[in-house]
């Protein structure tokens, strides 16, 4: 089996007390996923209970090395690969889904080409009112909804010029207003600044905060956003240097980004 040898250096401990109670009776979330050298995944967040959850990546059970109510550490199954896959913790009180990046992230492809709209159909006839029938009993509560997140990284050295992508998520999944959160340790070299940010595929721009160092050597930049994403976006971290002659480099980079509030509302400010 491949080892791998990952870390991230991002965290959303603080979005976890806001939106994930500490309730032994509260369904899990998770805010993060990390690999280690020892084929195992430390995995982060609240309300994964006083005993062993159920954790599986794709379908495949990922055993339980040790637990507590905001921290599980699970080996990764025999035959996993490099490539994006979902992480599943499953407890009496819920299921939360994480996607999983093992491996570099390759370069975002160009997007296929826009289908023509199909023509609206007719309007039909109203049909008459029906009888009001008798009231219903109330029914049980629905199960715990599902915590959908994304992680992107890049551990290795990457030479900088005018426009690096250094990180990149899936496609996102569910519309909603997301909690990003990313940190990039750069080495800047004498009179040189280097830019970094977020930026969304669908619309073409930047959804963070524009992080920015023109102090010579190593420098840590922190970039958060709270934007509405549309489910099929991709979110891509960039980074670039303004003398753009590969003087500076990235040494690590990533962030996470949270779904914390699903809406239809197409009001809602995209650019942060």
């Amino acid at each position: 089996m491949k080892r791998y040898n990952f870390a991230l250096a991002v965290a959303l401990a603080g979005m976890a007390i806001s939106y994930a109670p500490a309730l032994a009776s509260a369904a899990p979330v998770i805010v993060s996923a990390v690999p280690n050298s020892s084929n195992q995944v430390t995995i982060t967040g609240s309300g994964f209970g006083s005993t062993a959850p159920t954790v599986k990546i794709d379908t495949a059970p990922a055993p339980v090395v040790s637990h507590s109510n905001t921290t599980v550490v699970a080996s990764l199954p025999a035959g996993i690969t490099s490539g994006t896959f979902q992480l599943a913790l499953t407890n009496s009180t819920g299921s939360c889904v994480f996607y999983l990046t093992l491996g570099d992230v390759g370069p975002q492809g160009p997007a296929g080409p826009q289908g023509p709209a199909g023509p609206q159909g007719p309007a039909g006839p109203q049909g008459p009112a029906g009888q009001q029938g008798p009231q219903g009993t109330q029914g049980e509560a629905g199960p715990a909804g599902t915590s959908v997140g994304y992680n992107a990284y890049n551990l290795g050295t990457v030479y900088l010029d005018s426009s690096v992508l250094l990180a990149s998520t899936p496609a996102l999944s569910t519309s909603g207003i997301y909690y990003i959160s990313g940190s990039v340790t750069v080495n800047v070299s004498p009179g040189d600044t280097v830019t970094c940010a977020i930026n969304s595929v669908t619309y073409g721009q930047s959804i963070s905060t524009i992080a920015k160092s023109s102090a010579a050597g190593q420098q840590s930049l922190s970039i958060s956003a709270a934007p509405f994403l549309d489910a099929g976006d991709v979110l891509q971290l960039y980074c670039s240097s303004q003398l753009a002659n590969y003087t500076s480099w990235n040494m690590s980079s990533g962030f996470t980004a949270q779904l914390i509030n699903v809406s239809n509302n197409t009001n809602n400010v995209r650019k942060q």
